[in-house]
């Protein structure tokens, strides 16, 4: 009990830390306004796949959502049966490609802060854009089933995405502070985040891996 319980203080902890959070808030807008525009050029045929759809990591649910509704991917057969490859590297479908991608994804938003956090909101801006386009492709081709558990992992995906961005976000503010008066603060609750930020990517992991790989 008292492991469930120190699990949920810390979830609550890391609850309270994001509420009210302005680089949340920035992340979240950039995010949607991406996610939307991705959704509406794909929708209207604008773009005839998913923008930047080749790069798994970019985002990697439309990677391993595919073979369940369109027969371009290539199948490799071998004596234990058959494996899914994606359509770039031709490394296997498998659970180091989840864990790989979801946590490249999240190091390279909190990572590319210190560069004053400009790539962190253009790649926040890409992902968006390739998750709109890619859901789109999802519910237009694919079953019910596996659009319901794509939106389901998207939204699990998106909430990793957003909090990851604003510790970038928040990360590259600091550092132009610091250009600016010579003194360098962050937020302690930066911690909070980055422990959701974890948490919530191990579960992706784990997620993507039993819905859509398995």
């Amino acid at each position: 009990m008292s492991i469930i319980g120190s699990l949920r203080k810390t979830i609550d902890s890391c609850i309270e830390a994001v509420k009210d959070d302005k680089y949340l808030k920035i992340a979240l807008i950039i995010l949607l306004f991406a996610f939307f525009l991705g959704y509406s050029m794909r929708f209207f045929d604008f773009t005839k796949s998913p923008i930047m759809g080749e790069i798994g990591v970019i985002y990697p649910i439309h990677q391993e959502a595919f073979p369940y509704y369109m027969g371009g991917i290539a199948i490799q057969s071998d004596m234990a049966g058959s494996s899914r490859y994606d359509r770039i590297s031709e490394s296997p479908i498998d659970f180091l490609y989840v864990m790989r991608n979801n946590v490249i994804s999240a190091v390279l938003l909190v990572g590319t802060g210190v560069l004053l956090g400009i790539p962190t909101v253009v790649f926040t801006f890409l992902v968006g854009l390739s998750a709109g386009a890619s859901i789109a492709e999802v519910l237009e081709f694919a079953g019910l089933i596996v659009a319901l558990k794509t939106i389901f992992l998207l939204t699990t995906y998106v909430i990793a995405v957003a909090l990851s961005a604003s510790i970038g976000i928040e990360v590259g503010s600091a550092i132009i502070r610091y250009f600016k008066d010579n003194r360098f603060e962050i937020d302690r609750k930066i911690y909070d985040k980055a422990i959701a930020v974890i948490i919530i990517v191990v579960i992706n992991i784990i997620l993507q891996y039993v819905l859509l790989v398995m």
